[in-house]
């Protein structure tokens, strides 16, 4: 997942790296595509993308976690580098950030923050950030072990027959971590058994662990409270849109499965005059982002149940 902006800042226009970075996240959506277990990754993503923005803009703690230290945004830009130089993506010594946090450590961390930035509300959507590592998971990596890999590695991994996610025992692995988690962030009671159930799926849970997550926690529920929340706009609007064409390239992975991957399309939508409270027109970068998405796993969907009833 992609940063957003902190509190207060621009997003600025798009510039040419931004541009690049668009295409090589479409790039490696297409290559995850390719395996079962990389769509298993790339489906829950997508299922709760809007949820994840919606946490984003509203926790304050989240955006203060995910920018603290710079860490994440380091990681941002080396594994954008490490992907076009085949360098190895999660280097196991600290280099991230002012405080020097490895590659895995923050990566893990951040999954942490986001589950707890979702679980007032969207239990569905802070269960998911949890199934990420199970994928992770066949390469080895933890919060606290790291193997080294490079981008083609990592799709190795995640290709590799015989290696696929179990849905059964991934969610009886999930909710034995969401009780843990809710009983120390929650209930804020940590017992010995809650604490060892996060080891030994890999995590860290120490007290500054435990704290962190709590705040985010009880920032989701202040979000909650009308009292607490800034109005941007009470307007309702309309846009009429042209018509727009996509272009569509229809592939048939090595396992049978549909994927499509959108080649060009012609849609364009209009800033969006929010009125004088907001005091300019927002973009529309992530409006279009999120009806291209929709658009995409819908006919997905479709395509895969028309070839199952064929079959």
């Amino acid at each position: 997942m992609a940063p957003l902006p902190a509190e207060g800042e621009e997003t600025g226009e798009m510039t040419e790296e931004k541009y690049w970075r668009l295409v090589q996240l479409e790039k490696e959506r297409a290559q995850l595509n390719q395996s079962a277990n990389g769509r298993v990754l790339v489906n829950e993503y997508n299922e709760h993308n809007d949820v994840y923005h919606q946490v984003f803009t509203e926790n304050e703690q989240l955006r203060k976690f995910w920018h603290q230290d710079g860490a994440s945004d380091e990681m941002g830009e080396h594994t954008s580098e490490a992907l076009k130089s085949g360098a190895v993506i999660n280097p196991p010594d600290g280099q991230f950030g002012a405080k020097g946090v490895s590659y895995n450590s923050n990566a893990f961390a951040q999954q942490l923050n986001l589950w707890a930035a979702c679980l007032t509300n969207h239990k569905e959507a802070a269960e998911a950030a949890l199934k990420f590592s199970d994928t992770v998971d066949l390469t080895g990596n933890t919060q606290t072990v790291t193997v080294p890999l490079t981008g083609e590695q990592v799709h190795a991994s995640v290709y590799a027959e015989g290696r696929a996610v179990n849905p059964a025992e991934s969610s009886a692995k999930v909710q034995a971590l969401h009780t843990a988690l809710c009983n120390i962030v929650v209930n804020k009671v940590a017992t010995d058994s809650d604490i060892q159930v996060c080891h030994g799926q890999g995590y860290v849970m120490d007290l500054e662990t435990q704290q962190r997550l709590q705040e985010i926690y009880q920032a989701s529920l202040r979000a909650q409270d009308p009292m607490q929340r800034v109005a941007l706009s009470s307007e309702c609007f309309e846009i009429a849109l042209p018509q727009s064409e996509f272009n569509y390239l229809l592939t048939a992975q090595p396992d049978g499965a549909l994927t499509l991957k959108l080649l060009a399309t012609t849609l364009r939508i209009p800033q969006i005059p929010l009125g004088p409270e907001v005091g300019e027109p927002v973009s529309t970068r992530f409006i279009r982002g999120l009806l291209v998405d929709r658009i995409a796993s819908g006919l997905t969907r479709c395509l895969r149940e028309m070839a199952r009833q064929e079959s």
